[in-house]
């Protein structure tokens, strides 16, 4: 305890700040893609340190990073710096060996090496029990604020956009983890969110962050309600969804519902391109992604072995990726180490998963791999996505300990571990 005068205070000690330290950053992290624009905006309008606006946030990350640096180091391997030091070779020899990929690398480079790469650090450090609470506020922070501005921009009297894909994905882990919280809590108030976030999703008029919604939706109500039933009954249930799934593709009183809310839809102004999809029975098409495709698949057989290199599919599509993870990396690595990551890209969180059942770090790995791994099947590419590396460090942390704690008995050893650090 420090003394001054008559004000006394208790000094957090090294470890204990170090650790606060880090779960800052995780929260500026986790909040960044759906806050940041707004901080930032908001930075710009003050008087002196509107001129700082743009470094604003990541002088923050930077102060965070340095103090908590001591936090991540212990959870670090040998391998896990050889890990960091095998991409920044990989990318510079392809940018020295392949003149045309180059330009590509270098747009991102830095991005990759900065702010996408060493979030799998951040994943090794992660630890559930303490920051759950945490991300839950940070998560109901990102929803509210983005509906906020949506109803914000229409009191404006400006429509929204048609399609709005780029916030979709960015706020779309934080309303799977709204969804999570509620099948864990099971409280009125947390079911309300589930359903404003999935009102919202559907607004933002892209099909992939609804395709993802509804999945992880599925698997939770799966291992909330269904798992633990009888044989017969998981069998009749299934049944039953097949049969409503045949009356919703064939029967016109789903068609009619589709049509009436796009009617309430159209009436308030909300994007209606996802129902028009439904409606016109073309929620699968590709939408261009059919003719990278073609671009790509030839290509890969001419190089089956060594491929194009890192962004190698960029240089055959004139600066576009392919929208697909597995041809990415056919793509830029060739079929045989293509297939190799792409099994430990998708293996290594399903044997965590497999490690941590009846964690709370089981369901945040299923989070992220309903966000990121079905994402990447659909859209973006894999070295620009940050929770791509959030999930494998995570998923690493778990194969390589002892033991999963449940989460009954980790909340008898911590019964608040957040409330305990206000």
């Amino acid at each position: 305890m420090r003394r001054y005068g008559k004000i006394s205070f208790i000094w957090p000690s090294p470890a204990l700040l170090r650790e606060r330290c880090f779960l800052a950053l995780l929260l500026v992290l986790w909040t960044y893609p759906s806050l940041g624009g707004y901080v930032v905006q908001g930075i710009k309008r003050l008087p002196l340190a509107g001129y700082f606006h743009g470094a604003a946030i990541p002088a923050l990350v930077a102060v965070l990073v340095i103090f908590s640096v001591g936090y991540i180091a212990k959870n670090l391997r040998p391998a896990d710096i050889l890990f960091y030091m095998a991409v920044v070779l990989l990318l510079l020899m392809s940018m020295m060996l392949m003149e045309t990929n180059a330009e590509y690398i270098e747009l991102f480079l830095w991005q990759i090496l900065i702010s996408v790469v060493p979030l799998y650090f951040v994943g090794l450090s992660v630890e559930l029990p303490k920051c759950r609470k945490l991300l839950w506020w940070a998560s109901l922070a990102c929803v509210l604020t983005t509906c906020a501005y949506q109803l914000y921009v229409m009191s404006r009297g400006r429509a929204l956009p048609e399609e709005n894909m780029s916030t979709a994905y960015k706020v779309l882990p934080s309303m799977l983890y709204l969804v999570y919280w509620a099948f864990r809590q099971r409280k009125l108030i947390h079911g309300l969110l589930v359903a404003l976030s999935g009102l919202l999703v559907f607004l933002f008029g892209t099909r992939g962050p609804v395709v993802v919604f509804l999945v992880y939706l599925a698997v939770e109500l799966y291992l909330w309600k269904i798992r633990g039933l009888e044989s017969w009954k998981k069998a009749l249930f299934l049944m039953s969804a097949v049969f409503v799934l045949f009356c919703m593709s064939y029967g016109s009183v789903f068609e009619n519902l589709l049509g009436h809310l796009k009617e309430i839809f159209e009436a308030h102004g909300f994007s209606t391109r996802v129902l028009d999809y439904m409606l016109d029975g073309d929620f699968t098409h590709g939408n261009g992604r059919e003719e990278l495709s073609d671009i790509i698949s030839p290509a890969i057989w001419e190089r089956p072995f060594l491929g194009y290199g890192i962004m190698g599919d960029r240089v055959l599509t004139g600066g576009r990726y392919v929208h697909s993870i597995a041809l990415e990396l056919w793509c830029d690595f060739g079929i045989v180490f293509g297939t190799i990551l792409l099994a430990v890209i998708y293996g290594m969180p399903l044997l965590a998963l497999l490690k941590c059942r009846g964690t709370d770090t089981f369901h945040f790995i299923l989070l992220l791999m309903c966000a990121m791994l079905i994402k990447l099947l659909l859209s973006s590419s894999f070295l620009l996505e940050p929770d791509l590396f959030l999930l494998l460090g995570v998923s690493v942390k778990v194969c390589r300990a002892r033991r999963m704690v449940p989460d009954e008995e980790n909340d008898k050893k911590s019964p608040a571990p957040v409330e305990i650090q206000r």
